[in-house]
């Protein structure tokens, strides 16, 4: 199972963390798998936009395999 944690600021100075889930496939050690993948960032009226730090992690059977962290501004 491959997918990917993105950590939203909030209004409260909270963090909330949503995983999002791109594949599931079976693979051995020698196995190469090339994904891609969009992320829409854009405010909805379920989940509004906060400037601030985001975090984006990637994650196989649900190990962490590298993270990066970013802003936007609002």
């Amino acid at each position: 199972m491959i997918d990917y944690v993105i950590t939203y600021p909030m209004s409260n100075n909270k963090k909330s963390t949503k995983v999002f889930k791109i594949k599931k496939l079976l693979m051995n050690e020698t196995t190469k798998v090339l994904i891609k993948k969009k992320h829409p960032f854009r405010v909805m009226t379920t989940k509004k936009l906060y400037s601030g730090e985001y975090n984006l992690e990637i994650q196989i059977n649900g190990k962490e395999f590298g993270s990066i962290k970013f802003f936007i501004t609002v």
